[in-house]
C-alpha cells in the first residue's frame, strides 16, 4: 500500500506566504497601536514649555521571538516627567493627587482634568489603557484581513 500526496510544496510555499502576511499585518498594527499609545499621552501630558510632548517616543524593538513596541518619555525630562506623571509633590514628601494644573495645561485640556482625556497625572498610563482597549480585535482584524487577501478572499468584519 502507498500513499502519495501532490502539491505537498506549493501547500508549503502557500502557509508560508500566509504565515508572513499575518506576521507583517500583526506587527504594523502593534505599531499602529504604540503611536496611538503616544499621541493620546501627549494629548493628556501637562505642558508648560512643550519638553514633556516632545520627549515622547515610540521604539521598537526586535526580539528573536518577535517585536516589541516601547513607549516612553526620553530620560532627559525625567525628573519633571515622573513628576508629572505621578503627582507628587516632592518638597516636604507628602503626595497631592491629583496636582493643579497651570494655566498652559488647561487651555490645552479637552477633558476632565486627570481623568479620562483630560490634561494631567497618569497621563501615558490612561493613553495606554484607551489605546489597549479593543487591541485584540484590531490585531484580529488586522491579520484577517492580511490572510484572505494573501489567499484572495476578501474578509468582512461584522
Amino acid at each position: 500500500m502507498a500513499l502519495s500526496l501532490n502539491g505537498a510544496d506549493e501547500l508549503r510555499a502557500n502557509l508560508q506566504r500566509v504565515a508572513a502576511a499575518a506576521l507583517a499585518a500583526g506587527r504594523a498594527e502593534l505599531g499602529r497601536i504604540a503611536h496611538d499609545v503616544e499621541q493620546g499621552s501627549i494629548e493628556r501630558a501637562p505642558y508648560k514649555e512643550g519638553d514633556l510632548e516632545r520627549a515622547h517616543e515610540v521604539q521598537a524593538v526586535t526580539r528573536p521571538a518577535g517585536i516589541r513596541f516601547v513607549v516612553k518619555v526620553d530620560e532627559s525630562v525625567a525628573p519633571y516627567a515622573i513628576y508629572m506623571h505621578e503627582g507628587f509633590v516632592a518638597k516636604d514628601g507628602t503626595p497631592e493627587m491629583p496636582y493643579k494644573l497651570g494655566v498652559a495645561s488647561m487651555m490645552k485640556n479637552a477633558g476632565t482634568p486627570h481623568m479620562g482625556a483630560g490634561v494631567g497625572w497618569k497621563f501615558l498610563e490612561r493613553s495606554f489603557t484607551d489605546a489597549t482597549a479593543d487591541a485584540e480585535i484590531r490585531l484580529a482584524g488586522a491579520i484577517s484581513t492580511a490572510i484572505g487577501q494573501s489567499v484572495g478572499v476578501t474578509v468582512r468584519r461584522r
